[in-house]
């Protein structure tokens, strides 16, 4: 398990350096229980924030290379990473429908996981589907209960697309 973890552990680090620049404000809406963010709030430098991640990834991806049956973990671990930093994190700024790269890319550990040992079961792609439909309604909802801070830093959200009504329909 600890090349997904330390994959995983790197997403946080460079989620961070591409949500903000090191110079500006948090560019998120601050949710209660919400962890900081430790690069948009000034808690960790730009230069540290990148050594982070490319250690955590570096390690993720070498325990993934040393210890995976074959190159499948190895592969969705990097898609997972592409997805999630270099297309979501992005599109986040100007889309609603960013959450389908992300929400793809959220879906994807327990599928990484099984092809660690060498064989994907039909489960774990079960599991990644239910995840995968999951993450619709999730976003739906916390956009819906912080839809003020939503709009106070004026990120798309699915309400100014289709209106409160219909979002609280779906």
């Amino acid at each position: 398990t600890r090349g997904p973890r330390g994959r995983l552990s790197s997403i946080r680090p460079m989620s961070d350096m591409t949500s903000a620049p090191p110079t500006t404000a948090p560019s998120r809406p601050k949710i209660d229980g919400m962890l900081t963010r430790n690069l948009p709030s000034g808690a960790m430098r730009f230069p540290t924030a990148l050594l982070w991640a490319g250690l955590l990834l570096s390690a993720g991806f070498l325990t993934l290379f040393l210890r995976a049956a074959d190159s499948k973990a190895l592969w969705l671990s990097l898609g997972a990473v592409i997805l999630y930093n270099g297309i979501y994190t992005p599109l986040k700024r100007h889309s609603p429908l960013a959450f389908l790269p992300g929400a793809l890319a959220g879906s994807l550990p327990p599928v990484i996981g099984a092809a660690i040992g060498g064989t994907v079961p039909p489960a774990a792609i079960l599991l990644a589907g239910i995840v995968l439909v999951w993450q619709a309604p999730h976003t739906w909802l916390v956009q819906l209960e912080y839809l003020d801070e939503y709009r106070r830093i004026e990120a798309p959200v699915f309400c100014r697309m289709f209106g409160i009504r219909q979002v609280e329909r779906l």
